[in-house]
């Protein structure tokens, strides 16, 4: 999942860009335009984006990215939950 968050996060120090950086990102992943992400998306953008990723470590990393992101339970990542999550990554990822 490491290879995934990373090119998720994208790190940036501006906080305005990094909030547009993040907003992009979301919409990109939320290919049916509903406002939340679910599994099969995530699966579906780790594959197009991972390189050598096959389904089954994009399904564990969509289990994982839920599991961090998904604060709510419902099996879906609202934006909110993405923006704030993967803020949290980035700041982890820069030793903050």
């Amino acid at each position: 999942m490491e290879a995934f968050t990373s090119k998720l996060v994208g790190l940036v120090d501006d906080v305005a860009a990094t909030e547009a950086l993040l907003n992009k990102q979301f919409s990109n992943i939320d290919t049916n335009g509903d406002g939340q992400i679910d599994k099969g998306e995530i699966v579906a953008y780790y594959m197009q984006h991972v390189a050598g990723a096959d389904q089954a470590h994009a399904e564990v990393a969509a289990d994982k990215l839920l599991q961090v992101l998904d604060v709510d339970g419902d099996h879906h990542i609202s934006r909110d939950e993405y923006l704030k999550g993967m803020k949290m990554l980035q700041a982890k990822a820069a030793g903050k």
